[in-house]
């Protein structure tokens, strides 16, 4: 093994093995929700008013509309660019303030971002809070509003002591106001 090696090989790990430690877990996460239950709500709503028949999915980062131009010209999704903001006029601006506060309220959520869906004529809402994928395995955990399938949510299987990682697992928690943590594991 080469000197490089012998350095980048240890910070590679020390750097994993801290990331998997800082994995906050669903008892956490639901303290955090109901400390900041109406932060969530009103996430939930405007991030739903969004979704009308022309516009039924959006990815948005923390940001993402206060770089919108410097990004169109970095970035090599013109397309999105051209979707997402250049044709923001044809909506209200309402749609503009909404994603203000969307941005406003992640920030103060702690969290870098929101999948915004319409499946099946609803709403649906993801945000990620941690996750750990190496060649198609790994575990994720974070908010859902208003999720498709609901996973029962089992301590005695599900805690983070007693989950073994070498079968799948997916649980969703109920919180309140249709949001739920969810966790999956694929081995």
């Amino acid at each position: 093994m080469n000197t490089k090696s012998k350095i980048i090989i240890p910070m590679m790990l020390l750097s994993f093995i801290s990331a998997c430690s800082q994995n906050v877990q669903e008892k956490e996460l639901s303290e955090r929700f109901f400390v900041n239950q109406l932060k969530f709500e009103l996430l939930s709503n405007l991030s739903c008013s969004l979704l009308n028949n022309d516009f039924k999915s959006m990815r948005y980062k923390v940001g993402d509309y206060d770089r919108r131009e410097l990004k169109a010209k970095s970035d090599e999704s013109i397309k999105d660019y051209k979707f997402k903001w250049k044709n923001l006029s044809k909506y209200s601006p309402q749609f503009s303030d909404s994603l203000k506060g969307i941005d406003s309220l992640l920030v103060d959520l702690d969290v870098d971002g929101i999948l915004i869906r319409e499946i099946s004529g609803e709403c649906r809402l993801y945000i990620e809070v941690w996750s750990n994928w190496m060649t198609g395995e790994g575990q994720e955990m974070g908010y859902l509003f208003n999720p498709k399938v609901i996973y029962k949510y089992d301590p005695e299987v599900h805690s983070k002591l007693n989950r073994d990682l070498k079968t799948q697992i997916d649980f969703t928690m109920p919180l309140s106001s249709g949001w739920y943590v969810g966790y999956s594991n694929t081995p």
